[in-house]
């Protein structure tokens, strides 16, 4: 049956992947699906050496030392909680995993 005049689609999973990767590119939810689906390491791994600009540059994107897949498995690609919200806590917050003290991302290259 023919609703507003439209025909019938067929739909799965990826055409659902394909339309919200585009329609939803530049509105921050992309991170979200890419770790619902279990995609983010894969895609991550392929960002090494393709062809960026990087301040009105032409390079390559590099792994970054650790590498962004070593990152993404250290954080579990959740985000800093930032310190003010913990201390103001009193200890109800703790950080997410891979953001203690000991973690070292500022030696990244530009």
């Amino acid at each position: 049956m023919l609703a507003f005049g439209l025909p019938a689609i067929a739909y799965s999973l990826d055409a659902l992947k394909k339309e919200r990767r585009h329609e939803l590119a530049f509105e921050g939810l992309r991170w979200g699906d890419m770790r619902r689906w279990h995609e983010a390491e894969t895609d991550l791994a392929k960002q090494v050496g393709q062809e960026i600009w990087n301040k009105g540059q032409k390079t390559t994107m590099k792994d970054q030392g650790a590498g962004y897949v070593a990152r993404y498995k250290a954080t579990r690609g959740f985000f800093p909680i930032p310190k003010t919200e913990i201390d103001l806590s009193n200890g109800a917050l703790k950080q997410n995993a891979g953001w203690d003290e000991s973690a070292n991302f500022s030696s990244w290259n530009n």
